[in-house]
């Protein structure tokens, strides 16, 4: 079960973004494994059906069992678009919708099959010669060993040690020592990640950028970094609170770390391109009075 259940995770995990996935990927796998698929198989057993296309078809039921579940139960939103088709329209699905669902049942479904089906290779048939048997258990114990190492250890061997990650040091939360939100939607995200690129070739830091203007999954999200560990985070909300924005964070997570003059100037590229107007953040309010971190005859935005 457990191999089985790691090779399906494996499958998946690398489908949907990268093997950093497989340990909670794993954890649902397998779970839905041993509580729906290890029913099934005994009691197939016990009425002597244990065959191939019943462990697939077991296999079928187990993976498909979430997504249908999720579809079942209905949308969770009113409205909702795939690649600009509509997929949800009044709280209800569209033919679009359906389909699209469909193919997602049917995708894990087929990924349970193969679980399935990979579970039943496993288990039939024994060799009679007692040393067969033993070094077949072997191999399969070993092989069960690495899947629970690498379920256990995947996170930690992939995590992101570079200053764009500030719990790298082990930490679970960090919060921004200051931060600035210019007021502009989607049609600004370019020139503000352009922006972002000319910071980082001047002062030769790292960047990472993530920006996705489609209508169907609209994503902003840009990086800026040194070591020993400063990072300025942008990232872009729409119909956040009613409007869209763009949030600069300022993170120091080290000794000698300084961010100050780092998110001055990028506050002052923004202000200087007029790209819209500017927020800061005081205790709980936000209001476009200057902060203590710029200069003190600086003047509110415009």
């Amino acid at each position: 079960m457990i191999i089985a259940a790691g090779l399906v995770a494996a499958a998946i995990s690398l489908f949907m973004g990268g093997i950093r996935l497989f340990p909670l990927t794993f954890a649902v796998v397998a779970v839905l494994a041993f509580v729906l698929g290890l029913p099934l198989y005994l009691a197939a057993r016990s009425a002597s059906k244990v065959k191939l296309m019943t462990a697939a078809l077991a296999g079928f039921v187990v993976g498909a069992a979430i997504p249908a579940f999720l579809v079942l139960t209905g949308p969770a939103a009113d409205n909702a678009s795939i690649g600009g088709t509509a997929t949800v329209v009044g709280g209800t699905y569209t033919g679009a919708g359906r389909l699209n669902n469909l193919g997602m049942v049917l995708a894990f479904g087929a990924a349970g099959a193969i679980g399935g089906a990979v579970f039943w290779a496993l288990v039939r048939g024994r060799g009679d010669p007692e040393e067969v048997g033993n070094v077949r258990m072997a191999v399969l114990v070993c092989a069960a060993a690495c899947v629970l190492v690498a379920a256990f250890t995947t996170t930690s061997l992939t995590m992101d040690r570079s200053c764009h990650n500030p719990l790298r040091n082990g930490g679970t939360s960090i919060s921004p020592n200051a931060g600035f939100t210019l007021l502009a939607g989607k049609d600004q995200w370019p020139r503000v990640e352009a922006l972002l690129e000319e910071f980082q070739r001047s002062n030769d830091w790292a960047i990472q950028s993530d920006v996705r203007l489609g209508d169907d999954f609209p994503w902003f999200q840009v990086s800026v970094c040194e070591e020993p560990g400063t990072q300025i985070f942008a990232h872009g909300l729409l119909d956040f609170g009613g409007r869209d924005e763009v949030r600069f964070d300022a993170f120091t997570f080290a000794n000698g770390a300084e961010w100050e003059e780092a998110l001055r100037s990028i506050r002052d590229a923004v202000k200087s391109q007029q790209l819209g107007e500017l927020e800061y953040k005081h205790g709980e309010e936000w209001s476009n009075d200057p902060p203590g971190w710029l200069d003190s005859s600086d003047e509110p935005s415009e």
